[in-house]
């Protein structure tokens, strides 16, 4: 029997209870296990910003020839040349930006760049080929993996009650999202704001039979980032249709330029139509064609297809 492959996710342990380590940490470790557990030696590890010099130290002496891969927060404070130190004894380094900054991808020590959207990927690359030097090499290669499906859904979105009538739920932080005055008469808010609200909420998530998930503007200024479709994979683990505007990162790539409720913008009167028209297709042709764009979408970002993707990137290095 041939050895497994080490592959040691990294993170912060002081940010092990926020969304993108939950679900891109010790999820997506516990998939890894699950699917390829065959192929890895799985471990989770943190580590820290302030002692750089240990940490590195501990990853060479502890995993020499792992693949490592580092959360947003794990790479966060270090510099390329902390990781060209760590990629000397590694057999790939990945990092994981999930929705960080575009000014903080690292242009030298890392192998493989992990986005989780399509457009992430691309502005991932983008940047890339903008900074490179005289060798490419050192750049590393991008890849897309989907995992914004959150596995605690797992336990709720079996317990769908029924309904005659179009009942929708938003679940996150309130502040990502428009809200007018149709949407405060016909969505019902769950809290997202903090681990523990977030729990409870998931626990009504199977009340509702669709979702909004029209994405406010991005600010002009300050850090440009690509957000991960978290309401779509998360509607799709429903296979609940989900209200979302063309400008959502992925939304129109992830359920097709033609889903019948991808509006064109976020302004009110296009939001006020958009849930008119929603609500009028409830349970008719369109909706039906919506739930299966759903459970497409739900197939796509399902756990063994994260990990396939994960591990796919891995064999690139292998």
């Amino acid at each position: 029997m041939k050895n497994k492959q080490k592959l040691v996710f990294l993170d912060r342990w002081s940010t092990r209870n926020m969304g993108a380590s939950v679900m891109r940490v010790h999820q997506l470790s516990q998939h890894m296990r699950r699917f390829h557990g065959d192929s890895y030696d799985i471990s989770v590890v943190y580590i820290s910003r302030s002692a750089k010099n240990l940490s590195r130290a501990f990853l060479r002496l502890r995993f020499p020839g792992a693949v490592f891969f580092f959360s947003k927060y794990a790479a966060s404070g270090w510099g390329p040349d902390d990781f060209e130190r760590v990629q000397k004894s590694a057999r790939a380094t990945l990092i994981d930006y999930v929705d960080g900054s575009l000014d903080n991808v690292i242009h030298r020590g890392v192998d493989g760049h992990i986005a989780s959207t399509f457009e992430g990927a691309r502005q991932v690359k983008a940047v890339l080929q903008n900074n490179a030097s005289g060798d490419d090499s050192l750049s590393g290669e991008v890849f897309t993996a989907l995992h914004n499906y959150d596995s605690r859904l797992d336990a709720f979105i079996n317990q769908r009650a029924q309904s005659n009538r179009m009942n929708m739920c938003y679940l996150g932080t309130a502040f990502e999202t428009v809200k007018t005055t149709e949407v405060e008469q016909e969505v019902t808010f769950l809290n997202g704001a903090n681990p523990s609200e977030f729990e409870k909420s998931l626990r009504h998530v199977s009340q509702f039979n669709c979702h909004y998930g029209v994405r406010r503007d991005l600010l002009p200024t300050g850090p440009q980032v690509v957000k991960p479709f978290t309401k779509g994979a998360t509607a799709a683990a429903c296979a609940s249709p989900i209200l979302v505007n063309h400008a959502t990162h992925d939304a129109a790539e992830q359920l097709g330029s033609d889903y019948p409720f991808l509006i064109k913008d976020n302004k009110s009167d296009t939001i006020a139509e958009g849930l008119r028209h929603m609500k009028e297709s409830f349970g008719g042709r369109e909706w039906e064609q919506a739930v299966e764009r759903m459970r497409s979408l739900h197939e796509l970002t399902s756990h063994r297809n994260i990990a396939a993707q994960l591990h796919s990137a891995i064999q690139t290095f292998l």
